[in-house]
């Protein structure tokens, strides 16, 4: 809305004195048509929404890929510990043993 000396359903005056005219009621004020805005369906995204799903997608996939690599690399290194774990044999066997 761009118009001169236009106030607005709440609007104050302090001081001095005026004379208010209604240019328009229900639908056809400021307040209607940004209702009537907000309340109609929107057919297509903006290219800001485009953008940002795009960018949640690829955030997303990355964090998945990360989630899977480190659970299944998880169990393999587990397993590695453990099995070189248990086939390290321990140093003083060779000098308890007879030659």
């Amino acid at each position: 809305m761009e118009s001169k000396n236009i106030a607005l359903q709440g609007t104050l005056c302090t001081s001095g004195s005026g004379l208010g005219v209604c240019v328009g009621l229900g639908d056809f004020t400021v307040f209607g048509r940004i209702a009537k805005q907000a309340s109609s369906e929107r057919t297509a995204r903006t290219t800001l929404e485009v953008e940002v799903l795009r960018f949640v997608i690829i955030i997303a996939g990355m964090a998945f890929a990360v989630a899977v690599f480190i659970i299944s690399e998880f169990p393999v290194g587990l397993f590695v510990i453990i099995f070189d774990q248990l086939t390290e044999v321990p140093s003083f066997v060779g000098c308890v043993a007879p030659s």
